[in-house]
Order: structure tokens, then sequence, then C-alpha cells
């Protein structure tokens, strides 16, 4: 998976130079992506969990609630209703 995603990011046949002194060669095609419009992804269990472990990071003190609901400290009992 991670090396699909590199290959997108870095493909091989691309010449590493640094952003200055790039230039367009005339043998290579510029092929434009076709437009796609934003789309609403279901989040897997892991991706959702990273997130809200970044927001509770960043100080967001809902998402820190949030965890301390989910995962609770060892030694603690898990909240119920």
């Amino acid at each position: 998976m991670f090396k699909a995603i590199f290959k997108k990011i870095a493909p091989s046949t691309a010449k590493l130079r640094a952003p200055e002194t790039q230039e367009l060669d005339a043998s290579v095609a510029v092929i434009k992506k076709p437009y796609l419009p934003p789309q609403a992804r279901k989040l897997g269990t892991e991706q959702g969990i990273l997130i809200l472990v970044g927001r509770a990071w960043a100080g967001d003190k809902g998402a820190r609630e949030l965890l301390e609901l989910i995962f609770p400290g060892p030694g603690e009992k898990p909240a119920s209703k």
C-alpha cells in the first residue's frame, strides 16, 4: 500500500533536482488529471483514531475527553451510562 502511494508522490521516472533548477523537458508530455469533486469517504477505525489523537494532541479538549472515554487509563473503569 505504501509503495503505491510513494510511487504517486515520487515516480521513479522523475529526475530529482532542486525546484529552482528544474526545467521542463520538451520530450516529457504533460498530462493533466481530470477534475474530481471532493467526496466524503468512510474512515477506517485506525484512521479515525489517528485523527482523534491528532486533534487531542493539538489541544482540542473535546477530543481529549472522547479519547479518555474510549480508552480509559490503566486501572480505571470504563465510563458507563
